[in-house]
């Protein structure tokens, strides 16, 4: 089967789908970019979302899921790539992920496309229930504090 990534503005089918595929979790937000997996009948089976913090220059990679029948079908690796870059062609510093501790899955994808493990150190206590991974896009100037914000962010947007 083959599968085409499209970026898409359609917020209803983003939510369909992370309603699909993480039952459990709150919405991420009507704020974020969203792109899809579509399969030759033209149906979704996969989306992700990002969404790019000016004020620190950088993307998060906010949600990544898969429906069960197209899992193995390297969907999650391409949906990183494509956000990543994304996050390049707007002129993002870096860009930031969070998985759950035991989801090898995902984390093997990060490594695979050049992220690295990093320690939070806004919220030290996010490391209990997550990992977090960086990728960093540019080769000059400090992006700690940036890469700070970044996570105070995110975890104040996740209480």
């Amino acid at each position: 089967m083959k599968y085409r990534i499209v970026k898409s503005e359609d917020i209803e089918d983003a939510r369909e789908m992370h309603k699909q595929t993480f039952p459990d979790d709150v919405w991420v937000g009507d704020d974020h970019d969203y792109w899809f997996a579509i399969d030759e009948s033209g149906r979704a089976v996969a989306f992700a979302s990002a969404i790019y913090y000016p004020e620190c220059r950088g993307v998060y990679l906010s949600r990544c899921g898969v429906l069960r029948e197209a899992v193995g079908c390297q969907l999650q690796s391409r949906l990183i790539r494509c956000r990543v870059a994304w996050a390049r062609r707007i002129g993002a510093d870096f860009v930031f992920t969070f998985t759950t501790i035991k989801n090898y899955p995902s984390i093997v994808n990060l490594l695979r496309a050049g992220f690295r493990f990093h320690e939070p150190t806004v919220h030290p206590r996010l490391m209990e229930v997550f990992h977090m991974y960086v990728k960093m896009l540019c080769v000059s100037g400090m992006v700690g504090n940036r890469l700070e914000m970044a996570e105070a962010r995110v975890a104040e947007n996740a209480r």
